[in-house]
């Protein structure tokens, strides 16, 4: 294998079919790279497993409800020396895939993430903090969590995704990353010319205020990402 795809899904039933013709899709435009794909199935209680069964997804279970912990099951069943983590309502294009792979195999790079743009139209507030996120995370050097993609070897030796976190996962592991890059004298590699589309239904299903009061609440007061209770629009029962 030259690299694995790898989407945590929590009763995504609704939005994995599409996810997974685009990764498809993707995966087929590579006739030149062989690519596997792992669905972790996080404790759902819907078709989500049949679905990605359905199509030839290689399946693993993490009983423990929690985004860490579903992207490490994923990534320790991974086969391949590149791993790309994609959120289960998120459309990879054989464009971004391609510019993942080429820039992974040069030799240069340890992982990195991409822009991010939403499914849907975004008022003014929204526009901002989409910019903001953009270009903040091609400054620091920070993966957002719907597109991640990183050697297989950094990934084991950072010991992954840090499980006592329920939110901000990505940060931390973009942080640990950085160090191991930095002592091999790798690159932390944000694709500009290319993004990945995202679900605004985050955006719908909680207000505005619950989403900026939460950001603002978790930046000021980091710690709190290690609580369930503060970090709850990431785990809405759907």
């Amino acid at each position: 294998m030259d690299y694995s795809i790898i989407i945590p899904a929590y009763n995504e039933e609704k939005f994995l079919d599409t996810t997974l013709n685009h990764v498809q899709e993707a995966v087929g435009s590579l006739s030149d790279r062989t690519g596997e794909l792992i669905v972790v199935d996080n404790n759902s209680t819907d078709r989500t497993a049949e679905i990605a069964k359905n199509h030839g997804a290689k399946v693993c279970f993490e009983p423990i409800n929690q985004i860490s912990r579903a992207r490490n099951a994923g990534g320790r069943e991974a086969a391949s020396p590149i791993l790309i983590f994609l959120d289960a309502d998120s459309l990879i294009s054989p464009d971004l895939l391609r510019k993942t792979i080429d820039r992974m195999e040069s030799g240069k790079y340890y992982g990195g993430g991409t822009q991010i743009d939403f499914d849907i139209p975004l008022n003014c507030l929204f526009r901002s903090f989409q910019w903001i996120w953009n270009t903040f995370s091609k400054r620091f050097r920070y993966a957002a969590g719907c597109y991640i993609y990183v050697l297989k070897e950094a990934f084991d030796e950072v010991n992954g995704f840090p499980e006592d976190h329920f939110a901000g996962e990505e940060i931390v592991f973009s942080r640990k990353l950085r160090k191991w890059g930095k002592s091999r004298k790798k690159i932390f590699s944000h694709i500009e010319d290319a993004s990945i589309l995202t679900s605004g239904r985050r955006l719908k299903e909680v207000s505005a205020f619950r989403i900026l009061s939460t950001f603002f609440l978790l930046g000021f007061f980091p710690w709190l990402m290690k609580s369930r209770e503060k970090c709850g629009i990431w785990y809405l029962k759907r």
